[in-house]
């Protein structure tokens, strides 16, 4: 069985998030997959779609993999830093429409 452990994002991500995310990322079980919903994030810096590339690069020794539900501005902004396909693979898109 593959256990998935979800992680919901807000709509807007500030620093603490980032630490959040690193602290909360190194505790977590690495030899599950890890989901991430961002369908109501409107905005990701390139800080932070660091933090997903390490724990992409992190889970795939492991044969595990992040699991992306993301917004169109998301998918957006890691389309435009490159990132997109690495960390997209498997990702579900949001049927939200952001404004």
């Amino acid at each position: 069985m593959n256990n998935k452990s979800i992680w919901v994002f807000p709509k807007y991500l500030n620093f603490s998030d980032f630490i959040e995310f690193n602290l909360k990322f190194e505790s977590f079980d690495k030899s599950n997959n890890l989901f991430i919903d961002m369908s109501n994030t409107e905005e990701i810096t390139s800080l932070f779609a660091g933090c997903l590339i390490h724990a992409q690069a992190t889970l795939l020794k492991k044969n595990k993999r992040i699991e992306l539900i993301v917004s169109e501005s998301v998918k957006k902004t890691l389309k435009m830093l490159g990132v997109l396909n690495y960390l997209t693979s498997e990702t579900i898109e949001s049927k939200k429409k952001t404004a």
